[in-house]
């Protein structure tokens, strides 16, 4: 818990350090690899989706031609392209003709309240606009199932990219200056149930 001169923080106390340069070159690279070879299918997919994960990144820090002055940098690269496992109940070709006979729910004409015989609606009744929009944004069914009829492997891809740079400055012993930059740039293409 921290203590009451950092007052008026609703949930808490976020304190972020970065690292600085030294006197001496230092540096690291490294790399991260991951494929579906080692992973297993989805419960819910037919296929076994693909997956493509790359990471990869680095640091250096050092001296630099100004006297008590260091500098640190470092940058990340993360690409992923996977397939994703998505399912939802979509119309099937009967409901889209109006046929609801095998639901247990009673569907009502709005106009009079009353059922519609054989919980079929008549073609006479459909409104052109709403029958375009179901066979614009639905897909038609993958399967048979009474829910989840509808189960695809769409691609999720993300390019992300994070780096950092500092430097210190130190004229004095009394004096210590430091500038940072931070970059965070994320392109996503993230698939819904229709794709």
């Amino acid at each position: 818990s921290y203590n009451a001169s950092l007052g008026f923080a609703q949930g808490g106390i976020v304190s972020l350090v970065s690292k600085s340069g030294s006197s001496t070159w230092r540096g690291n690279a490294f790399g991260f690899f991951r494929d579906e070879a080692l992973d297993a299918r989805n419960y819910f997919a037919t296929v076994k989706p693909d997956l493509s994960r790359q990471q990869v990144g680095g640091s250096l820090g050092g001296p630099t031609p100004v006297k008590n002055a260091f500098f640190f940098t470092n940058y990340e690269k993360v690409r992923i392209r996977e397939g994703v496992t998505l399912g939802t109940t979509v119309p099937t070709a009967a409901q889209r003709g109006g046929d609801f006979s095998g639901l247990s729910t009673v569907i009502r004409d709005p106009l009079t309240g009353l059922p519609f015989p054989g919980n079929v609606i008549p073609s006479s009744r459909f409104n052109a606009q709403g029958a375009g929009i179901v066979n614009a944004f639905y897909p038609d069914p993958t399967n048979t199932a009474a829910t989840r009829n509808f189960i695809h492997n769409p691609e999720l891809v993300q390019d992300l990219h994070l780096g950092t740079g500092r430097v210190d400055w130190n004229p004095r012993a009394a004096d210590s200056f430091m500038a940072r930059y931070q970059i965070y740039w994320d392109d996503q293409v993230n698939p819904n149930v229709a794709g």
